[in-house]
């Protein structure tokens, strides 16, 4: 009888544990705590534009305005007074003809 030939045997190695270093370990220093900053608090800011064509309708807006700010103790800066808007127009007195006879009228604001 013949034999058949077998498969070889795979051959096996051994792991070889990878060698250390000469040099000695070291610890590893200790990370220092990070600490946050503190938070300043946050500033919030309010501008409110008041028009208004009556000056006594504007001026008690405007108190009433100052107080609800004041009860809430909020710091107050004001009022302050924009300039004053002038819008103007100018129109002829005459339909048809007189060019030089004109009015003017204004609006301030």
């Amino acid at each position: 009888m013949v034999k058949a030939p077998s498969k070889p045997k795979a051959k096996t190695t051994k792991r070889v544990a990878p060698k250390r270093a000469a040099t000695p370990r070291v610890k590893a220093v200790p990370r220092k705590k990070v600490v946050a900053p503190a938070v300043a608090p946050v500033e919030h800011k309010l501008r409110i534009r008041v028009k208004a064509y009556e000056h006594k309708i504007l001026d008690l807006s405007v108190k009433q305005i100052m107080d609800t700010a004041a009860r809430f103790d909020a710091v107050v800066v004001g009022p302050v007074p924009l300039p004053t808007e002038i819008k103007r127009w100018t129109v002829n007195r005459s339909t048809f003809v007189y060019k030089d006879a004109r009015e003017q009228f204004e609006m301030r604001v």
